[in-house]
């Protein structure tokens, strides 16, 4: 299930291309991305979002191995099944899908447990798939706000008739 979403970049941005390890095509990695920036990302149809900022400048070891932030904006949008129709959808930019895939699990994680902002980070801490988002990986959860269910309009209403039992 996909949403549509509005980002916005709250820094300059510039259209790089990467070519990926393997069974990766060509892709858009990351817009002239170097240390922080801020996003907002917003889902269009409930009006939840997020603002988030990412250390692009940011590292660290699995073992032995170096992780950029890169580097882990990929593995995170590899780990879910079907990221490659993400991929596509999102002009084949981690950076987009990873974005959207990250708005929709905080809203979704919010809304589950009624969390606030810092209940979200908590919810984050040991969740499969992710990076914190406490900052502690680069990743930093500034701000979200809930869905709005109000609409009346977005509501549809049937009655249901009880079909007769066979006794």
């Amino acid at each position: 299930m996909y949403f549509e979403s509005t980002i916005i970049f709250h820094s300059e941005t510039r259209k790089a291309s990467f070519t990926g390890i393997g069974k990766f095509k060509k892709i858009k990695i990351m817009e002239n991305n170097k240390g922080k920036k801020t996003y907002d990302v917003t889902h269009n149809a409930t009006g939840g979002d997020i603002r988030v900022q990412i250390d692009f400048d940011f590292v660290w070891y699995y073992g032995d191995r170096k992780m950029t932030m890169k580097d882990t904006i990929v593995e995170m949008v590899g780990f879910w099944s079907e990221y490659e129709t993400r991929l596509e959808a999102n002009d084949n930019s981690y950076l987009n899908a990873f974005l959207k895939q990250l708005c929709q699990e905080v809203l979704v994680v919010s809304l589950y447990g009624n969390w606030n902002k810092d209940g979200v980070i908590d919810q984050f801490k040991n969740k499969e798939g992710w990076m914190g988002i406490d900052g502690s990986y680069g990743i930093l959860l500034l701000d979200s706000s809930m869905m709005t269910l109000e609409e009346q309009d977005d509501y549809s209403i049937e009655e249901l008739i009880k079909a007769k039992s066979h006794e």
